[in-house]
């Protein structure tokens, strides 16, 4: 058994809504030659953004407050501001959460 180790540290998703400022690709594609700093072996390569990145607009679209951010995303303080999408590069200009789109 591998003990949890083959699940990954990334993967590709879509977000969808008529909240969503859409006809984006979030992100690059990473160096996946060897030898890349991203490739650390076997394969396995670190991504350019966290899950996290992805979850804090859609967390603060859905109403939690900044000062619950940290409770429902208990790793987002571990990344840098550059790495964690904006709510306003994620939803449109007309948008400041769910009860308001």
């Amino acid at each position: 058994t591998s003990g949890g180790t083959d699940h990954a540290w990334s993967g590709n998703c879509f977000l969808t809504g008529g909240s969503v400022k859409g006809g984006q690709i979030l992100g690059k594609y990473p160096d996946i030659s060897e030898g890349s700093p991203l490739n650390i072996d076997r394969g396995r390569i670190i991504p350019s953004y966290p899950w996290e990145s992805l979850w804090s607009p859609i967390a603060l679209f859905l109403g939690v407050g900044s000062i619950h951010m940290n409770v429902v995303l208990p790793n987002l303080l571990m990344f840098l501001d550059d790495q964690i999408l904006k709510f306003k590069t994620v939803f449109k200009s007309n948008c400041t959460d769910y009860e308001k789109c």
